[in-house]
């Protein structure tokens, strides 16, 4: 689903923008902009009043904005599309004249049509530098749903917005518009319209052509590349050059040219060829392509509305030009704004050698371009974080991150240089952080690395395996090449067996000659199928010197790994060439999880968990892993988040992820009843609707976290202030984590009436009807009044609160929780479980009308937590596995796993009831025939959501099947994963990207790994310890978990077939490996200081 909250902010596909996961937690202050325009870079043409406020053109042909500027040549206007990615607009620049009429009446400065644009794109318009003066840009010719964003007016501003022409009613708004000087990349100099074709030079029909050429106006660029043919000829040359533009033509090539080069025998029929020279100041120059050897071609286009000047032999008439003509040409430019100085970075000052460790650093910039930041680690080494949006404002909590493990002890000095992302630097690196490692040298260096492919070598003296031969003073050489450095060559090796991998050290040739200037590290795990990894995809690489440059992997399970230059690097005589001295591989044997299987298997299983679980790799535009980004992310700070939030986090090595889902567990508010707010800042979800399986979850989360820490004063020490200085006071009574959690319990038993055996809501906007709110995490379901879905996580939570009073020595109040599990389990089976399709209803309204669309999430889960017996959890899968077919289902049978990986969320459509039961967000995501979330075209209607498939293995287990049913899920959803990493998000019927649900706003993606410990290894962390009790599927002999943290010590846990009784081995560096019979039990005593 696609629809702007009040505040204009896109919520896209289930729940986004989530009110951006709160909510920078504890990232520092909260601020979504800054409060005034900036002074160069792009400078804002509206003040940041209020909230976003997104304005279409359902009804209005023109939008546009009167502005007063100087010493601009780039414009750009934010505009949606909401989430479709279809639709045109036109964005045209006027110098204003008089009134808006006679404005528009003239030749604009520029103009450009954007066609299907991305959503929430910026459209972008580059000319000329304009003087001082008034101008007006206009927004025409809508298609589709489209439209501009826009803020409130901040008194005093003197810029006139304009709808059809006319002031109002949209003067109290400014339209999100900004004016640039200088901004990087490359820039085209054409426009892709018209016909593409190719303009001969030398002897033609048209005559002799000598020279054919574009004036154009650049700024801080170096680089120009024009797009030329050798007609598919051997022996074609051509002679290209750069020149400051004089008065004239004649003039300009008559003076010296600022850079010359000739490209002999051109390599194809369509290529570019590129010329490189020191950076140049603003102004207009020309190109000139002459002295062609043979038939010799430039590409054109014949419509473009780009303001360049095409020649030919030196005239702007004649041999086929038209006013629409120009030639591809392309500049790459650097922003006039560098980056600020970056922060000291910020980790731990000490540490142990081999002890892998992540800082952060941030920067601002004036240009609010994003950036990357390159870390010297004061070894030799340096690495680059994947890029993130500037530290502007308020915004402290954006930084780049970056890893890095030391083998010696020592003291290191680090420090930080930000780039913007084309590659311009800070003008100085920040103040270092002194690093004291300690302890024993820890080489983790992975040896018998071997060359598997190589895209050229230059000669059999610069071969593949030069760069692996311990000897960095030979080298590795692709093809060299005099043309461009837009050639791929890549590098492939071969680790010899699979590994948990850390990173790859790439060390250049002297002075970096060669080494690429932009490159993508993938990874394979059976040398046939590749995976990019996503922070290191196209990235911008600042030339490492003589540094090694170290690429991390994140603990990526691999055998293969490639490293492709996308942009080549030149050698010492200016060719260019990828070109490297040595690579080295660091990390250790085998997979985090593990089977007796090996290999490809275990390490698809162990990198699911890296993608999904912690998303290490994964690109994070926000500046940290708890913030939404486009692959898998870490986790989001919304209540109904906390709970997956702590299955990911609270086994594992990462204190400091686990305190700050700790701060998150504190900051959320809580209502004098209990109540337990939906995200630090606000109540509701999305601002829209109580939630009432906040409070549920709220608990599970806490006893999640610390039945694995056993960290007492999580739960004792007193409550901090809340970060929201809007938020109610905590209940009488309430002064600690515990107290609040026992309070969000009292709010279900009391005011929800849970202690009577079954969960009501009586708030009536959540009633359950057709025209409720939704009360969960399946926000377009308005399941309410007697749900479902709350009542199986009261029942989890019930189990939860009751451990937790036992592991607090309270067992009277354990006593009297556990005491009701039997009436809930009671309650719910008789009011949801239906005789007739032998599965769970979703929900009864206030009205008593049952709502039954197949909700296969739900029953999974109902068997998972308990709440099934053994025939009705059979009759469950029997149904979900097409076994058993339900007649007048839309899903039945093997199309019910159609997507494979999960199964459909519902085998009912929704459509097929009136009035559709269906919360709709205003008619904005709608089930009604031709609408964007009719069955099939929506997650929540015929689409999947990836994290039920860990309800529905866990349910599995529970079921006939057993561990063999749930292991053949888990079997075909690694397939899957092998193919793509699971990197899917189709565009549905009108072209929304809310189908289906595995990456970006979905870190639950992250638990489906997680059945290895919960499920067949059977770990539960209880009051009395953790219990292990394996349960392995036939096909297995073993399985195993490795670096596994109870109560802050590390274990490796497996489960065997073979070991005939519990044995446990402490290994040299501390970690307890423990082996446990399939079937048995072992438990690892709880600490014995408790409260």
């Amino acid at each position: 689903m696609s629809t702007s909250s009040k505040d204009g902010f896109k919520i896209n596909g289930r729940f986004v923008g989530f009110i951006l996961a709160s909510f920078v937690m504890a990232f520092g202050s909260f601020a979504w902009f800054s409060s005034e325009a900036r002074a160069s870079g792009w400078t804002k043409l509206y003040t940041e009043e209020g909230g976003r406020t997104p304005f279409d053109f359902n009804q209005t042909a023109t939008r546009g904005q009167k502005f007063s500027s100087s010493g601009f040549d780039a414009l750009r206007v934010a505009a949606p599309s909401w989430g479709n990615n279809i639709g045109n607009l036109t964005l045209s620049l006027y110098a204003w004249n008089t009134d808006y009429a006679t404005t528009t009446s003239q030749a604009p400065i520029a103009r450009k049509t954007f066609v299907d644009y991305v959503d929430n794109a910026w459209l972008e318009l580059e000319f000329p530098m304009q003087p001082q003066g008034q101008y007006l840009w206009e927004l025409s010719n809508p298609t589709e749903w489209v439209g501009v964003y826009a803020y409130d007016r901040k008194p005093g501003d003197t810029s006139v917005s304009f709808a059809d022409g006319a002031t109002a009613p949209v003067q109290g708004y400014n339209y999100q518009a900004e004016a640039g000087f200088a901004s990087g990349g490359w820039k085209a100099l054409y426009e892709a319209s018209g016909v593409r074709g190719r303009s001969a030079m030398g002897l033609t029909p048209e005559g002799n052509i000598l020279s054919r050429g574009e004036k154009f106006y650049g700024s801080n660029f170096d680089t120009l590349r024009v797009r030329v043919s050798n007609y598919e000829q051997l022996n074609r040359d051509i002679t290209l050059k750069l020149y400051a533009w004089n008065a004239n033509y004649g003039a300009s090539v008559a003076g010296q040219p600022i850079a010359s080069k000739t490209f002999d025998d051109l390599p194809s029929d369509d290529d570019w060829i590129e010329l490189n020279f020191a950076r140049q100041q603003p102004g207009d120059y020309l190109w000139v392509l002459e002295d062609p050897s043979g038939h010799v071609g430039v590409w054109t286009y014949t419509e473009s509305g780009h303001g360049a000047q095409a020649f030919v032999n030196g005239s702007t008439q004649g041999f086929g030009l038209g006013a629409g003509f120009d030639y591809i040409s392309e500049t790459y430019a650097y922003a006039a704004v560098a980056p600020g100085t970056a922060e000291a970075p910020i980790g731990p000052a000490t540490l142990k050698a081999g002890e892998t460790v992540e800082y952060y650093s941030g920067a601002p910039n004036a240009a609010d371009n994003n950036q990357a930041y390159l870390f010297d680690w004061g070894d030799g080494t340096t690495s680059l974080s994947s890029t993130v949006k500037p530290m502007n404002g308020g915004d402290t909590y954006r930084k780049g991150r970056s890893s890095h493990s030391w083998s010696e002890p020592g003291s290191y000095s680090v420090k930080v240089r930000a780039y913007d992302q084309d590659g311009n630097p800070s003008s100085n690196w920040s103040a270092p952080l002194q690093v004291t490692v300690t302890g024993a040298s820890a080489n983790n260096v992975i040896n018998g690395v071997q060359v598997y492919a190589s895209s050229s070598a230059s000669d059999s003296a610069h071969a593949a395996a030069k760069a692996l031969d311990d000897n960095p003073s030979t080298y590795w050489s692709s093809k060299l090449s005099s043309y461009n450095g837009f050639r791929e060559e890549h590098l492939a090796v071969d680790l010899g067996a699979i590994y948990t991998v850390d990173r790859l050290a790439l060390t250049p040739r002297t002075g970096g000659q060669g080494f690429p200037r932009s490159l993508t590290l993938s990874y394979s795990t059976d040398g046939q199928i590749w995976h990019d990894v996503p922070i290191h995809r196209e990235a911008i690489v600042p030339n490492p010197g003589n540094s090694d440059f170290a690429l991390e992997t994140g603990g990526l399970a691999a055998r293969y790994f490639k490293i492709t230059a996308n942009r080549l690097g030149t050698d010492g005589q200016g060719r260019y060439a990828f070109q490297l001295a040595e690579l080295q591989a660091f990390g250790k044997a085998g997979t985090r999880f593990h089977t007796s299987r090996g290999g490809a298997f275990d390490a698809d299983w162990s990198n699911l968990y890296t993608v999904y679980g912690l998303a290490q790799n994964e690109l994070t535009p926000e500046g940290n892993r708890w913030l939404n980004g486009p692959g898998g992310i870490l986790g989001i700070g919304p209540t109904e988040w906390q709970l997956w939030s702590a299955q990911k986090l609270s086994w594992t090595k990462e204190t400091k992820l686990k305190n700050e889902l700790y701060q998150q567990m504190l900051d959320v508010p809580m209502d004098a009843d209990g109540f337990v707010w939906a995200h630090t800042f606000g109540q509701k979800h999305l601002d829209l609707s109580k939630h009432y399986s906040n409070n549920p979850l709220y608990i599970m989360g806490v006893h999640r976290l610390y039945m694995w820490t056993r960290d007492d004063a999580m739960l004792n020490d007193p409550l901090p202030p809340l970060p929201y200085g809007n938020a109610p006071a905590y209940p009488q009574g309430v002064t600690t984590l515990l107290e609040k959690t026992r309070k969000a319990m009292d709010f279900i038993l009391t005011e929800q009436q849970g202690d009577q055996g079954l969960l009501v809501i009586g708030d009536p906007d959540n009633n359950g009807t057709a025209n409720a709110h939704a009360s969960n995490y399946w926000d377009n379901y308005p399941m309410g009044y007697k749900s479902a879905y709350e009542n199986v996580l009261f029942y989890g939570a019930v189990q939860a609160m009751a451990e937790l009073e036992d592991a607090v020595g309270s067992p009277v109040k354990a006593g009297q929780l556990r005491g009701l599990l039997p009436n809930i389990k009671e309650a719910f089976n008789e009011t949801f479980w239906d005789d007739q399709t032998g599965r769970y209803i979703g929900s009864i309204d206030i009205n008593g009308v049952e709502r039954d669309y197949g909700f296969t999430f739900l029953n999974a889960m109902a068997v998972r937590y308990g709440l099934a017996d053994g025939a009705q959890a059979d009759s469950i899968y029997e149904w979900l596995d097409g076994e058993r077919i339900i007649p007048g289902e839309t899903s039945t049978g093997a199309d019910i796993y159609d997507w494979v990986w999960a199964p459909r969320a519902n085998t009912v459509a929704i459509e097929s009831k009136q009035p559709y039961w269906w919360y709709s967000y205003n008619g904005a995501i709608s089930v009604a025939p031709g609408g964007s979330a009719t069955y099939g075209n929506h997650l929540e209607n015929g689409g999947a959501i990836f994290y039920t498939s860990y309800d529905d293995m866990m349910g599995r287990l529970k079921s006939g099947g057993g561990a063999d049913s749930a292991f053949a899920r888990m079997e075909q959803i690694l397939a899957e994963f092998r193919l793509d990493e699971l990197r899917r998000d189709p565009a549905n019927n009108v072209g929304a990207p809310w189908t289906i649900g595995i990456v970006g706003e979905y870190p639950e993606s992250g638990i489906v790994p997680l059945v290895m410990a919960d499920g067949f290894l059977g770990i539960t962390a209880k009051p009395d310890g953790l219990h292990i009790r394996p349960n392995l599927p036939t096909e297995l002999d073993n399985a195993g978990l490795r670096d596994v943290v109870y109560a802050g010590q590390t274990y490796h846990i497996q489960g065997s077939r073979s070991a005939v009784v519990a044995s446990t081995t402490t290994l040299p560096d501390g970690t307890v490996e423990i082996v446990v019979p399939n079937g048995s039990e072992y438990v690892v005593p709880a600490p014995v200081n408790t409260p």
